[in-house]
């Protein structure tokens, strides 16, 4: 029981949090404060009954509750007790749902904790038809009513039954209505990947195309997202303009599929980003990256790429080989990055998209790469008892110019050997002859050593290891 006061003093924190998103400020709702005083919520000698719900009885939506949209994840209702109740116990011989034309079923739902055996006071419901075929949560009917009925069977966590069935009746949507768009209200777009989507609150058909419009006019097609659906989808021919203003419109015309007409027109504004650059990788003031790092510039829509590569620059200059995505550039340096180097990339404002609009400012980053430095080797520095029969392995974070590792070698005692080098980053030193036993061996990396890219070791590496007998 202890552990049940210790969740529901959490949950009750949580709840406190997260009620706005549930609760919307309609007339017909109500605010829910939790109980906070636990022992009445676990007092066996409480006997269990509903304090609230949400809607409330007789209330009028649209709420902000269950919709198609950004609240599908929504319960469609709940239900507040005086006790901590037993999820397990609101099964469908104890909760109905009528009004939606055909048999649903409301699965209970504890919003914030579940757990093999759950207990809450607020229980909210997921609501789905009755079919073999389908788990698809169902839209509310519109301009019914919909009458929630609670059996006197369920219980609370000690038992305890509710008294008296409980129902109350509420009319979710009272009429045919836009529930959103995408973009949203005042939202900026990038141009090149644009969509739009008009989400109902009930299925429509392709009639409802006639009764959608952009101002300025967009060439394009829309499409439902399904058959059927409550969704249409709007792809257009081709790119939209940069830093451009659009307004969609659903006008009074439209109708859902039963010819329920919109209950008021709606209107969305959206905007396109003008030509610009949004990201790049390494970010700008990014540290230790590495020296095999590729360089990733991301513009907003669809580049000219002539004019692109003629204002890029890169600080220290460095070779390399450009490819060109549909809004990106890659630049692959070809000998890797300078180990401990600040490089600064600029784009200057010679750069242009597909249809010529100018890049709207310069874009300059910078970013510093790791230091050259030996990872790790083998044998580790301070190993004793090594096989006479090892080979020595130094390995880099980055790819090495092999024809430096052997001025860069030392061994004390001096031992003959070749080298091996693998996918430039390691090399081994391949000894002629066993290792002298009981031997105490030092090895020395110097600064000769150099990188693919011309960076040299910062300061000589050294470890010693000893041979068994």
């Amino acid at each position: 029981m202890q552990s049940l006061i210790f969740l529901r003093s959490l949950y009750g924190f949580l709840l406190l949090g997260c009620f706005f998103i549930f609760i919307g400020c309609e007339k017909t709702t109500q605010i829910v404060t939790p109980i906070t005083d636990n022992s009445i919520l676990t007092n066996p000698a409480v006997q269990p009954k509903v304090i609230l719900t949400n809607p409330v009885d007789g209330g009028v939506g649209p709420f902000n509750l269950f919709a198609p949209g950004r609240n599908y994840a929504k319960p469609y209702f709940f239900i507040q007790f005086n006790k901590l109740m037993d999820i397990s116990t609101f099964n469908s011989r104890a909760v109905s749902v009528e009004g939606f034309g055909y048999s649903v079923t409301a699965y209970p739902q504890i919003l914030f904790y579940s757990g093999p055996s759950s207990y809450t006071d607020i229980v909210g419901f997921f609501v789905y038809r009755v079919s073999s075929y389908s788990s698809d949560r169902v839209l509310y009917p519109i301009g019914k009513k919909i009458t929630v009925k609670i059996d006197s069977s369920v219980q609370d966590v000690n038992g305890n039954h509710l008294a008296t069935p409980y129902s109350f009746t509420f009319t979710p949507e009272p009429f045919f209505r836009t529930v959103e768009f995408s973009p949203q209200d005042n939202d900026t777009i990038a141009p090149s990947y644009f969509t739009t989507t008009v989400v109902f609150n009930n299925d429509v058909n392709s009639t409802i195309f006639s009764s959608l419009h952009f101002s300025p006019s967009i060439n394009g097609r829309w499409n439902m997202s399904g058959i059927p659906s409550y969704e249409a989808v709007f792809t257009p021919t081709s790119s939209l303009p940069f830093s451009s203003q659009y307004t969609i419109t659903v006008d009074q015309n439209a109708r859902d599929v039963v010819g329920n007409p919109i209950h008021v027109s709606a209107q969305s504004h959206f905007f396109t980003s003008p030509f610009t650059i949004i990201s790049s990788d390494p970010s700008d003031g990014s540290t230790n990256n590495s020296l095999g790092s590729l360089i990733a510039v991301n513009f907003s829509g669809r580049m000219d790429t002539a004019s692109v590569h003629s204002a890029y620059s890169i600080s220290p200059v460095t070779n390399g080989n450009f490819s060109f995505g549909y809004s990106q550039l890659i630049f692959q340096p070809s000998r890797g990055l300078l180990p401990g180097t600040i490089y600064t990339v600029t784009i200057g404002n010679t750069a242009r998209a597909y249809d010529g609009t100018v890049i709207a400012q310069p874009f300059t980053f910078s970013f510093s790469t790791q230091p050259f430095e030996i990872s790790s080797t083998y044998p580790n520095d301070g190993d004793i008892g090594v096989s006479k029969q090892s080979y020595i392995t130094v390995n880099f974070q980055c790819g090495i110019d092999t024809s430096t590792i052997s001025s860069a070698f030392t061994i004390q005692p001096a031992v003959a050997g070749t080298f091996s080098s693998y996918y430039n980053s390691s090399f081994q030193f391949l000894h002629t002859e066993p290792f002298s036993g009981n031997t105490v061996y030092t090895v020395r990396i110097s600064k000769a050593l150099k990188t693919y890219s011309g960076g040299n070791l910062p300061e000589d590496y050294i470890f010693s290891f000893t041979t068994e007998p």
